[in-house]
């Protein structure tokens, strides 16, 4: 089978078979360490994608009562008391919800369809 059959087969570009090829070379031949990713350095990411899915799912919901609308700090604070984190800034929140076109004072906010 050629690369561009198995990139289309395996539905990726052509650069990625090459690489995974590559890896599978210099790896003696085990097929799973050539496919697996290799940890990264770095620092990780503060919101991993399960808390995302319940920080938008909180500022898609309604406020809590007395108030108009969600602000960061109260999402922040709802994440923490919840045990979704231990602890949390207001900024990878703003930057989350605003990469998501989402924002917590607007009721069509593109997330909820609301």
């Amino acid at each position: 089978m050629s690369a561009e059959e198995i990139a289309s087969k395996a539905d990726v570009v052509l650069s990625t078979v090459y690489k995974i090829w590559n890896r599978y070379l210099e790896v003696g031949k085990d097929a799973k360490e050539a496919i697996e990713e290799k940890p990264r350095s770095g620092q990780p990411p503060k919101l991993t994608y399960e808390v995302k899915a319940k920080i938008t799912a909180l500022a898609c919901s309604d406020p809590p009562e007395g108030n108009e609308y969600w602000t960061l700090q109260m999402i922040c604070d709802k994440v923490v008391e919840l045990g979704y984190v231990e602890k949390i800034s207001t900024e990878p929140v703003r930057k989350y919800l605003k990469k998501s076109s989402s924002s917590p004072g607007k009721r069509s906010n593109g997330l909820s369809g609301k």
